[in-house]
């Protein structure tokens, strides 16, 4: 099984920043996918990268990289922000009638919501993520928590936890193919 990891932004694009922390989020998503896709590597699934350093790749790019490499899986690591800092938690978006991926978000997010004890904000479809709409296979988006929220930041710097989120996503790859 083939699996496209996309780190969310990058290069010039810093996403999210949280300035008081120092972090941004092309930075951490890019952490979080490179542990992602040592451990789904380590369970014998071919991974690959939209990138694998700090630079922009354009949404068309990365749903283009996806298709013509026939992926079977596409799975977008993000941060999400709020103007309000209290706003915490974790959510999984799908492409709004795509029944395999509202199946794999459904699956990804309880087993995050299971792992990291921060607000569930469970899975949300939407048309109007590009590299969900353009991706030829089940696709999701996982905001892995608030980059602007306290208690998502200390949790998401924490190489401990970021294994962390890296292992709850593998899992869920597992069962949403058979193999747990």
């Amino acid at each position: 099984m083939k699996i496209c990891i996309d780190p969310g932004h990058g290069g010039y694009d810093p996403g999210a920043v949280n300035h008081n922390v120092g972090v941004t989020e092309k930075a951490l998503a890019l952490k979080i996918a490179a542990l992602l896709g040592g451990e789904l590597a380590s369970r014998g699934y071919d991974v690959f990268f939209t990138r694998e350093l700090d630079t922009f790749i354009p949404l068309g790019f990365r749903t283009k990289i996806a298709n013509n490499e026939k992926a079977d899986l596409f799975i977008s690591i993000h941060l999400n922000a709020a103007a309000d800092p209290a706003a915490q938690g974790i959510e999984t978006w799908y492409y709004e009638g795509s029944r395999e991926s509202e199946r794999l978000a459904a699956i990804v997010q309880r087993e995050l919501k299971d792992q990291f004890l921060a607000k569930n904000r469970g899975i949300k479809a939407t048309r109007g993520f590009y590299v969900l709409k353009h991706t030829a296979m089940p696709a999701i988006l996982v905001e892995t928590g608030f980059i602007t929220n306290d208690h998502d930041i200390a949790y998401l710097v924490n190489k401990v936890h970021q294994k962390e989120i890296a292992t709850a996503i593998s899992n869920a790859v597992d069962e949403f193919v058979g193999t747990a």
